[in-house]
Formats: C-alpha cells, sequence, structure tokens
C-alpha cells in the first residue's frame, strides 16, 4: 500500500533546471544545467520540506537529443529524475491540476502568462479554467540562483511545525493502547479457563488413581474375592463404572455403593 504524502508545494523542475547564457558561438540560449535542479531539490530536503517535483518530458528529450546544450551528463539528470520519484509531464496542465487538489503553490519562475490569458489549451485540461491558472500565478513563489545555488522568494512551513501530524498520532496511539488491553483481557480469560480445566482434570485423575487403589487392594467389606470391571447405564442414560462380583460396586460421586443383587444397596465408607 502506498503511503499518501502532505506535500507543500511543487517544483517546476524544468523551469528551475533551464537557464539562458552564452554559447561557444556567444549567443545567449537555453541551457540545462544539472546542478540547479540538484541545488533546488538539496534545498527542500534540508529544510524537511515535502516537495512534490515535476518535468517537462519537452525539456528530456531536448537533453537526451542535445536539441539544447547540456551542462553536466545525462546520466547525473536521468539518475536525479528516477531516485527523487520526479514526474514527467508533457505540459503545466498536469501539474496546475496537482496544485489545485492540494492546495498548495508552485514553485517556479513561469508566470503561465499564455495558459491565464487562453492562449495556450489542453484538451487534457480543459476542465481548469482561466481563473484557476490566475489564481496559481498569483500564488506561485519565485526562485533565485547564484552560482547555481538555489534559493526562494517565499517561505513554506516546514512538515515538522505542522500541528495536523501530531493531532493525528495521538487517537492512533489511543487506539493501539485500547486493542493491547482488549487482547490481554482476552489471554487473561483464556488462562483463567485453561486453570479451571486442568483443575478439573487433575481431579478426574485423583478419583481413577483412588479407583485403582481399590481394584489393586480387596475390600474387606467386599462379599466376593473376584470383581469383573463393567459398566452400568442408568435410567438417565448416565454410565457408571461397575465392579461386579457377588455384588455390584458402583463409582459414583468419588464413592464405591455397593448394590445387592438381592435389591439393597449399602454406602461403604
Amino acid at each position: 500500500m502506498t503511503e499518501e504524502i502532505d506535500y507543500q508545494c511543487i517544483l517546476d523542475g524544468s523551469n528551475v533546471i533551464t537557464k539562458s547564457q552564452k554559447g561557444t558561438d556567444g549567443k545567449r540560449t537555453p541551457h540545462i544545467i544539472v546542478a540547479r535542479l540538484q541545488s533546488a531539490i538539496a534545498y527542500f530536503k534540508n529544510r524537511d520540506i515535502n516537495c512534490k517535483i515535476f518535468f517537462d518530458d519537452a525539456t528530456l528529450q531536448q537533453a537526451k537529443k542535445e536539441k539544447r546544450p547540456l551542462v553536466g551528463s545525462m546520466e547525473e539528470l536521468q539518475s536525479l529524475l528516477d531516485e527523487n520519484e520526479i514526474e514527467i509531464i508533457t505540459n503545466d496542465g498536469t501539474m496546475a491540476r496537482f496544485a489545485i487538489e492540494n492546495e498548495i503553490p508552485i514553485v517556479t519562475n513561469d508566470q503561465f502568462k499564455d495558459w491565464v490569458s487562453g492562449k495556450t489549451t489542453s484538451k487534457a485540461t480543459k476542465d481548469i479554467t482561466t481563473d484557476d491558472w490566475k489564481k496559481i500565478q498569483d500564488q506561485r513563489i519565485g526562485h533565485k540562483f547564484s552560482k547555481n545555488k538555489f534559493s526562494m522568494s517565499g517561505t513554506i512551513p516546514s512538515k515538522a511545525k505542522s500541528s495536523k501530524k501530531v493531532e493525528s498520532k495521538e487517537p492512533q496511539q489511543s487506539n493501539s493502547l485500547e486493542k493491547i488491553r482488549a487482547r490481554l483481557e482476552s489471554l487473561d480469560d483464556r488462562t483463567k479457563n485453561q486453570t479451571a480445566k486442568i483443575d478439573e482434570m487433575e481431579s478426574t485423575l485423583l478419583n481413577l488413581s483412588n479407583l485403582f487403589e481399590d481394584f489393586a487392594i480387596p475390600s474387606a467389606k467386599s462379599n466376593s474375592s473376584a470383581l469383573v470391571p463393567c459398566k452400568f447405564e442408568d435410567e438417565f442414560g448416565q454410565s457408571h463404572l461397575c465392579l461386579l462380583g457377588e455384588n455390584l460396586h458402583i463409582w459414583q460421586d468419588g464413592k464405591w455403593i455397593e448394590i445387592a443383587l438381592g435389591g439393597i444397596a449399602k454406602l461403604l465408607d
């Protein structure tokens, strides 16, 4: 199950990584500078800020096909994209929808003027109105670089200072304690039940032991020297251990009851 992340901002990766500077021909052209994206990622991680990063596929293809000068290696760029789970998008509409749904700002120097004016459109994001784009434009946070070191023109609260997350842990801990307490009580009840069963078994074994002792030691009051073990079923359908000789001896309630075959019964001491 994927854990849901409470993002606090969005980073326009393509905007951050691109800088216009002079090329070998002396003309100013957009360069793709890997160190700028590295610095931006480190900035948010060092401040414990959950930042969702998007990167235009067009910028990625320009770097791969060398249509724009790449400062750094393609391996470094691809490694950044993979290790930080950066989402590749085909247009800014995907990034805008994420900002609207999560009510968070986009860190970028792009003012989305063509989107705001309606000049740029996309069928995939036709539900995002020009008013939505205007709100995104107003809430965006700019950035700047000094020798490829990233910084923002605004501030974003750290997730460590979020009171919502602290409050959410308390009921979870409480629920866990209640579950543990309930399990302990259940275990205690089962232990008591098992103890009662063991006591009952010990009592039964003691009775059987007494029975076998009576088998081994002839009763002084027995009228027979040869007793045959058997079972007797009473009128209620219950079976009883018996010894059959001249009279019938029935084991009941921990004692022998002798029944004369003539119909006279007496309790053996």
